[in-house]
């Protein structure tokens, strides 16, 4: 049972997380190193996909899966993180933390190939640019939607182990998007 202090600090920390203007779920759990604050952004769940608690919690971002199943053992799943931009100080610019998620990309998987796509609109009318990752000898195929807000970059990702997965699935993502707001 947490002390009233214990209570205190956490609301206190919990608070000053508010700065920022994204519509974030703010969570204060115990973990091994003391108390760990998660936070990702509030989403439209799809129809047919459900929030995977316990992968958010692990992943810290919002970790999606289709109904019936785990983040861990579906086939394709969505996430969608809140990257806070002072953490990131080496990426200034939406397209700074583009570029350089595509290098850290191609540094894991050489031969991936990464191609832009139609960019998404959000139901408050921002713009996500897209690409589609696919894999020419292992990893995922997935696209992701970047887009900035506040003082967030907002990373929307659907990943899958096959690509019949990955467009199976692709609608639910562009929903996950399109009704997605500030």
């Amino acid at each position: 049972m947490a002390s009233t202090l214990q209570l205190t600090v956490i609301a206190v920390a919990l608070s000053a997380c508010t700065a920022a203007s994204a519509d974030m779920e703010r969570i204060a759990t115990p973990c091994k190193t003391g108390i760990c604050f998660n936070w990702w952004p509030k989403v439209v769940m799809p129809t047919g996909w459900q929030h995977d608690r316990d992968h958010s919690l692990h992943y810290n971002f919002n970790a999606l899966a289709p109904e019936g199943k785990s983040f861990a053992d579906a086939e394709t799943v969505m996430y969608v993180n809140a990257v806070f931009r002072p953490r990131v100080p080496e990426a200034k610019t939406l397209d700074a933390l583009i570029r350089n998620d595509h290098a850290r990309f191609i540094k894991e998987i050489p031969d991936l190939r990464i191609a832009p796509t139609e960019a998404l609109k959000t139901a408050d009318s921002k713009t996500a640019r897209s690409w589609t990752l696919s894999p020419t000898s292992k990893g995922q195929w997935e696209r992701v939607a970047y887009l900035e807000q506040g003082e967030y970059y907002i990373v929307f990702v659907i990943s899958s182990r096959t690509q019949a997965g990955l467009l199976a699935s692709v609608s639910n993502f562009e929903q996950l998007v399109a009704a997605y707001r500030e």
